[in-house]
């Protein structure tokens, strides 16, 4: 079973465009909440580039979720608070091992 989150990703930049910093979107995800090893808060002034970017559609929670992948790890910035993220998380867990 998986959760659907909305991931903070940053834009390709094309080189023959002019840069004005690091561009950011959303998109939807899905992650099996057993893959999940920690979630942390995103530092302020990075969330505020962040928001920055977005201009249009601030985000007022920002996390960064770290997900097993055997032998290495992934960290990806999704929309929500900490504790938001959990809840999610551990709601799901309680209907699969219900």
């Amino acid at each position: 079973m998986t959760i659907k989150l909305k991931e903070v990703v940053r834009e390709q930049m094309n080189s023959r465009v002019h840069y004005d910093g690091p561009s950011w979107r959303t998109r939807d995800i899905f992650v099996n909440p057993e893959h999940v090893i920690m979630i942390r808060q995103v530092p302020a002034e990075e969330a505020g580039q962040i928001n920055e970017s977005l201009k249009q559609s601030a985000i007022p929670n920002l996390s960064v979720v770290s997900l097993n992948r055997g032998t290495s790890g992934l960290d990806i910035v999704v929309v929500g608070s900490v504790s938001e993220i959990n809840k999610a998380l551990t709601e799901e867990r309680k209907v699969l091992h219900g």
